[in-house]
């Protein structure tokens, strides 16, 4: 008899991932000022935040292993500038800080709300190949969990 786990693939969701600062990027989303503006469109009853779902289809096909600091990346969750520290901990840096900025949540964390950028050419580039190798050459197929809600870009 064939055991058919044989045939599966390690995949990121089975690692570690960067929970904590998705669930802060969860949390910045949820306040009213900083909806993306498909939440405007229609009542969905099970939305999902973006961040969440951004994170759960990456790491369902990336291969396990893969560095918090690219998933994040990936996600636009990264300051526009250079950081001494892995992107993780800077999110849960600049969260305990929050009340005691000036301006805006963007220019806070260094970078704009992550609903509202899309991985640059080389990024998606980099990310078709890390994935081709993955895969045996081929880009998998993802299904689209908000149902064509707009989500992703």
């Amino acid at each position: 008899m064939t055991d058919h786990n044989d045939d599966l693939k390690p995949l990121a969701i089975e690692g570690q991932l960067p929970l904590k600062a998705v669930g802060i990027e969860n949390l910045k989303e949820e306040n009213p000022k900083h909806m993306p503006p498909n939440r405007y469109l229609f009542p969905w009853y099970a939305r999902r935040p973006t961040p969440a779902a951004r994170l759960a289809v990456l790491a369902s096909v990336l291969p396990k292993g893969v560095d918090s600091n690219e998933i994040l990346s990936l996600m636009q969750i990264e300051p526009r500038f250079d950081i001494d520290v892995d992107l993780a901990e800077y999110v849960e840096r600049k969260k305990a800080t929050e009340d005691e900025r000036s301006g805006t949540l963007g220019d806070h964390y260094g970078y704009p709300r992550p609903f509202e950028s899309t991985p640059s050419p080389k990024q998606r580039k980099n990310l078709h190949e890390k994935l081709r190798n993955h895969w045996d050459g081929e880009l998998p197929t993802v299904f689209d969990p908000t149902a064509g809600s707009g989500l992703f870009h």
